[in-house]
């Protein structure tokens, strides 16, 4: 027992006050939560509580308290970034961060508050100890990997606001001029130092107005990376054109989010911006016949190879299935009423976390090898909501074709890029459901795949062509 509670103590310690803190305005936050100013005081009740039991639900109810004070500073911190980064009102980039606190099973306080007189209370009792232990110690390992990320956003933060000092009204007084006790024989030389400043103003004003261009350059620059985008999940969603080559929208979008690019892309106009969808969709026939064979998969498997990776020196095929992936759910969809909602996957890949899914079950990310092209998530069920991450690697930048198919609705992230959104219908799988020409740059591309299971059985493929 004296273990269980030394953790209690290090993460109440440890967490509670040495909690990054960032203030906001009052009109600009969401309601406030729990503080986690309130930790300490917590803290002091669980000691001062007699029982084992009592100490133990305080204590993690101080856990509970400092690890929802870090998603809260996790998110506004996020926020922030995202806001100077963007140049947007923070709470328009308040509201595009998720919260990440995780959904925790209820702990049977009741039972931990009530004394051990009967062999048969132990188990109980160790049970809802061993739950306890489980959640702080998940605690503590998100927090850390949150205030990591805090950290690095904080570096984006302040390179961003480094050249926006303030001038106060001390630092004007105390120039020169503004002293009284000057003697008339330094009169010439403080002539002199004004027409210096008079000049050093000038210089400022010019800066001031070439900073403001640069300003206005940069709101620009912001407005057409939103239009690309918005560009691109156009062409993602599923409608009547069932080939889209949607790599050079993919590549406006990275262009655009290029850190301090030597030359800024161009900026396309509405012409440009629609002949550019226009293409994507003007497929030629014999590129939609050789997409074709991915059908032949079960009739002439040498067509296809297991794997993630394209380099020279590998064996030559037509696709590649993709076969590794980490698979986390279900989520759940009770009548598919979450269709459309987020889950914490989107926000933040975290092999190592755990959440609350359906029916209050623990869920975690789960390794799964795949022996075929389509693949059935591990602890398939109806209603539910599932996500598989893999990792492609690419010897070279390549612009490939991928089939997509899914059952029920899906939509695929290559590099946090949105390339393939399904219509909500109820549907079986197929191989050829879709085709995508994708932008792949080289070495390791993140894939991220949500599918949904309305009812029946549910399954998701991906297969890339190759060939050349």
């Amino acid at each position: 027992m004296k273990s269980l509670m030394d953790i209690f103590i290090v993460l109440s310690l440890s967490l509670s006050w040495g909690t990054l803190v960032i203030a906001q305005p009052q009109d600009q936050t969401p309601a406030d939560r729990t503080s986690a100013e309130q930790t300490p005081d917590i803290i002091s009740q669980a000691m001062a509580d007699g029982t084992q039991g009592g100490r133990i639900i305080a204590l993690h109810r101080a856990a509970v308290v400092t690890m929802r004070k870090t998603c809260d500073d996790y998110r506004r911190i996020k926020s922030l970034e995202l806001s100077v980064t963007l140049n947007i009102p923070f709470r328009e980039a308040y509201g595009n961060i998720n919260d990440v606190m995780p959904i925790l099973d209820p702990i049977d306080f009741d039972l931990l508050r009530q004394p051990v007189q009967l062999p048969k209370q132990i188990q109980p009792h160790k049970d809802e100890i061993a739950k306890v232990q489980q959640q702080v110690e998940m605690m503590i390992e998100l927090t850390e990997k949150l205030l990591k990320e805090i950290e690095q956003a904080k570096v984006v933060i302040e390179q961003h606001l480094e050249n926006q000092q303030e001038i106060k009204l001390e630092d004007i007084v105390q120039q020169e001029q503004f002293d009284p006790q000057k003697q008339p024989e330094e009169q010439a030389q403080q002539q002199k130092d004004q027409k210096k400043q008079a000049q050093e103003q000038a210089e400022t004003q010019q800066q001031q107005a070439s900073t403001e261009q640069e300003s206005q350059d940069q709101q620009e620059e912001q407005n057409a990376k939103d239009q690309s985008l918005k560009d691109l999940v156009e062409l993602a969603k599923v409608d009547e054109h069932r080939h889209k080559d949607v790599s050079q929208a993919m590549r406006q979008v990275m262009a655009h989010q290029q850190i301090n690019p030597q030359t800024p892309p161009p900026t396309l106009n509405s012409q440009q911006r629609e002949e550019l969808k226009t293409q994507a969709k003007n497929i030629s026939d014999t590129d939609r016949k050789k997409l074709q064979s991915v059908t032949q998969h079960r009739k002439h498997p040498e067509n296809g190879t297991l794997g993630r990776m394209v380099t020279d020196t590998g064996d030559p095929t037509e696709w590649l299935f993709v076969d590794t992936w980490y698979n986390i759910g279900p989520f759940p969809n009770p009548s598919r009423v979450n269709l459309n909602r987020k889950f914490p996957p989107e926000s933040v890949v975290d092999l190592d976390a755990v959440y609350v899914g359906k029916d209050g079950r623990q869920i975690r990310w789960q390794f799964q090898q795949a022996r075929k092209l389509q693949v059935t998530p591990i602890d398939a069920e109806e209603y539910g909501i599932w996500y598989a991450y893999t990792e492609l690697y690419f010897q070279k930048d390549m612009d490939l074709w991928i089939a997509v198919g899914s059952d029920d609705k899906a939509n695929i992230w290559v590099n946090g890029l949105p390339v393939w959104i399904s219509g909500d219908q109820l549907k079986n799988w197929s191989p050829n459901e879709g085709y995508r020409k994708v932008a792949f740059k080289a070495g390791r591309n993140r894939i991220l795949y949500r599918v949904e299971n309305g009812w029946h059985g549910i399954q998701y493929s991906l297969a890339v062509r190759v060939a050349e």
